[in-house]
C-alpha cells in the first residue's frame, strides 16, 4: 500500500476489546487526501488532483492492486484522511469463526 519512508510509519494493531479480531493500520503524515477525491483513490490509474501529492507522480497501481489483493479475501480497506496530517489506511480483520465458514468454499 505505502512505501516505507520518512513520512510512513506502521501503527500498532488495534483491537476493538473483544480479543476475536485485530485491525491493522498503517499512518502517513503527508499531506492529506481531500474528502472528494477519497472515493476515487483505489481507481486504477486515478492520481489525487492537488497540493504536493499532484506533483509526485506515482505510476498509480499500488492502492488498486492492495484493494484487490484484500477483497480476494474477503476484506475491504478503509481510509481516512485529513488535509496537512495525513491519511490512515486500515485493514479490519474479520472475527476467525467467520474465517473458518468460508474456509470450505473453494
Amino acid at each position: 500500500m505505502l512505501s516505507p519512508g520518512p513520512d510512513t510509519h506502521n501503527s500498532t494493531p488495534e483491537s476493538p476489546g473483544t480479543g476475536e479480531r485485530v485491525d491493522i493500520s498503517v499512518t502517513d503524515t503527508g499531506e492529506g487526501i481531500p474528502d472528494d477525491e477519497l472515493p476515487h483513490i483505489f481507481d486504477k490509474s486515478y492520481q489525487v488532483q492537488r497540493g504536493i501529492q499532484a506533483k509526485a507522480k506515482g505510476t498509480g497501481p499500488g492502492l488498486p492492486i492492495a484493494k484487490s489483493l484484500v477483497e480476494l479475501q474477503w476484506g475491504y480497506i478503509r481510509v481516512t484522511s485529513q488535509i496537512g496530517q495525513g491519511s490512515t489506511f486500515t485493514l479490519p480483520r474479520r472475527p476467525m469463526a467467520k474465517f473458518h465458514e468460508t474456509e470450505n468454499l473453494l
